[in-house]
């Protein structure tokens, strides 16, 4: 019985050395890894395209289909704070129909007047909405203080209703 315990106790003391020399191993040498996919990225003037596979393995047996990952991004061409910002011409075609009806077409006015705070009276918006028809709700027009003020009451009084025709 003596013998069968001691043999117990070394097998797991000697389970324990190996498990914390792996551990001191695998901390040193970094995470263990064969292979990882590449990384493409391509450079056209301000805008930056790269794509990776998102995974390292394709299950045998299968279509042997993979999915990429592409991000676009777009370096800072101007600082806002120095006002060399480019004016914008800002046109929303809004659908009211009745699928837009309660928190779809609320969210849709929230994002409205959202982007509305953000154009400064430089800048020019319009609003079009449509449903059974089109009705253009605002021609292109300068932001002033009375012009805001009248976009936000056109936005605000947007309902639901009728069907999309298109």
């Amino acid at each position: 019985m003596k013998k069968n315990r001691i043999k117990s106790l070394l097998l797991v003391g000697c389970l324990l050395t190996i498990t914390c020399t792996a551990i001191v191993y695998a901390s040193k040498s970094g995470p263990f890894r064969l292979w990882s996919p590449p990384v493409i990225s391509g450079k056209n003037g301000v805008v930056t395209l790269s794509g990776n596979l998102t995974q390292d393995k394709v299950l045998f047996g299968t279509d042997g289909m993979a999915a990429l990952a592409l991000t676009l991004t777009a370096d800072e061409v101007f600082d806002l704070d120095r006002g060399d910002a480019n004016h914008v011409d800002m046109v929303i075609v809004l659908a009211r129909s009745g699928s837009m009806n309660g928190k779809k077409i609320d969210d849709a006015k929230r994002a409205a007047l959202s982007l509305l705070s953000s154009l400064s009276a430089a800048d020019r918006f319009g609003l079009v909405t449509y449903s059974d028809g089109v009705q253009r709700c605002s021609g292109l027009i300068k932001i002033t203080p009375a012009n805001r003020k009248r976009l936000e009451t056109i936005i605000r009084s947007i309902a639901s209703g009728g069907g999309t025709n298109l």
